[in-house]
Formats: structure tokens, sequence, C-alpha cells
């Protein structure tokens, strides 16, 4: 019985770690050289690394995966070998962040609300922060964020000038908006070549709408004069509705803002697409 006591005396020292009782710091050693024995699995799903950039004179802190989309700007530098001691990298720290030259803080910080929405943080809600969330997941090849983008600004498209409207659907080639803008420009007459010319947009961008616009004057003026009946009391002009085949007169047309109907809307939205046929062939499909 004697022998067996001191055997298992003998296993307890052997198996258990040696901690000395003396100073905090040893013990606080000890422990450590034991967790580091541990095995931890930090590729999880989940686990994943911090990421420093500096944009102008701002630092921003953000995880790495949702940066990662395939075939992005950023899944390439990434992908990159880090040449030394990869923790302490480019990105790794305030120290050595990664720069991200002719960005804009504001552009930058938008962006990443989309990318890495977090609880607390206000979402992306006006027209000035959506533009730069449109421009920089095109420039950097992200395509969900911009489809986000691009339904976010549909909406908010319509308190914005024609003008803008065009060189925004031309700088960032959103077919839809193209061909909305200039559809309603050629509907309303309201701009002339040297407006569109003072807005910046180009000689071809704005023959073309002219061409458009002469189009949609000619098929209105042939469908209001084949449509035209004089009644026999007072001479009062009637138009016909090709709906219900049924005749109205203008002043009831006007009354219910039918005049520039929607048919004539949709006429002009086919003659764009004719009439800019290549150049919509060039723009992107979201």
């Amino acid at each position: 019985m004697e022998n067996n006591a001191v055997s298992e005396q003998t296993y307890e020292r052997e198996t258990s770690p040696e901690i000395e009782m003396g100073s905090e710091e040893s013990v606080h050693a000890s422990l450590t050289a034991v967790a580091s024995k541990i095995a931890v699995d930090k590729f999880d799903e989940l686990y994943d690394e911090v990421v420093v950039f500096k944009v102008e004179d701002t630092f921003f802190r953000a995880f790495k995966k949702p940066f990662m989309y395939p075939g992005s700007t950023f899944q390439f530098l990434f992908s990159l070998p880090k040449p030394g001691d990869a923790e302490r990298g480019e990105g790794s720290s305030p120290e050595n962040p990664i720069t991200l030259h002719q960005i804009s803080k504001v552009y930058f910080r938008n962006f990443l609300k989309v990318l890495i929405p977090l609880e607390g943080v206000a979402p992306c809600s006006t027209y000035e922060e959506w533009i730069g969330v449109l421009y920089l997941s095109t420039m950097w090849e992200f395509p969900t964020i911009r489809q986000k983008a691009i339904k976010a600004m549909t909406p908010l498209l319509d308190n914005r000038a024609v003008p803008e409207r065009i060189l925004v659907s031309l700088n960032f080639e959103v077919r839809s908006w193209f061909i909305d803008a200039v559809a309603k420009a050629a509907v309303s007459n309201g701009l002339g070549r040297r407006e569109l010319k003072k807005a910046g947009i180009d000689n071809d961008t704005i023959s073309g709408m002219l061409v458009v616009r002469n189009k949609v004057i000619e098929q209105q003026l042939d469908g209001v004069f084949s449509s035209l009946l004089r009644s026999d009391k007072g001479g009062r002009i009637f138009i016909r509705n090709t709906h219900n085949d049924q005749y109205e007169s203008i002043e009831d047309w006007k009354a219910r803002g039918l005049l520039q109907s929607i048919t004539l809307y949709s006429r002009a939205r086919h003659i764009v697409q004719e009439e800019f046929a290549e150049e919509l062939k060039d723009m992107r499909y979201d």
C-alpha cells in the first residue's frame, strides 16, 4: 500500500505542470506556457484579420474577408506574397497601413457602410452617399455592391437635372439610366445644344439626342394630326385615345395630364435604343 501511494504521488508530480508559487509574474508566465500548448484552430470561417487603411488623413480598420470578392482589386492585392514578417506587413497597423491614393475618405466610408454594415451605423440614404459607393464598387469590381448602389440611386435620380443624369449614366455605364434620361429629355423638349454642351456632354451624344428629339416630335405630330376630329359644335378639337378608341377633347387630356402621354415616352425610349444602339451595346448590363 505504501508503494502504491508513493507511485501515485510521483505520477501527479510528473504529469502536472510545475508552477512555482512565487511571484505573480512567474505564475502568469507558467499559465501562458500551458495555454500555448493547446491547439487552436484560427481558420474558422468566422475568424478574420483586421486590415488598416489610410485614406487621405484618416485611418480605417476593417475585416479582410469582405474585400476578397472574386475578381476584385483587393482579392488580387491580398493574394500577393508578403515580404518579411506577414504579421507586420502592409495593413497590419496604423504605422504600416494600406494607403489608398486619390480616393475620397467620404466615398470610402460610405463604401464600407455597404460592404460591412454595422449595427448602430446609419446606412447610406442620400444621392451623395450612394454616388461614392457606385464609384468605388465600379472601379474595384464589386458587382454586388454596384447593383445595390444602382437600385438605391434609381429613384433618387428623379430629382437630378437631366444633363447630370445623362453624365452619370455615361460615366458608370448604366443602360437603363441613359435610356430613361434621354427619352425624358426628348419628350420635354426643354434642353438645347448649348445647355448640354455646358454640362459637359460630348458632341456625339448631343447630336444623337437631337436626332431622338426630332423623331419624337415627328411621331407626336403624326399621331396628333391623324387622330384629330372636329366636332360639329363649336369647332372643338378631339384626340383619339388609342387605348379605348374613344375621342376626347384636348381640354380633357390637359386636365388629366395626358397630353404628354406614357405612350409618347415609350416611343421615345424605343427611338433612343435605336439611335444609340452601338453605344448601349458597350455598356454594362446591370
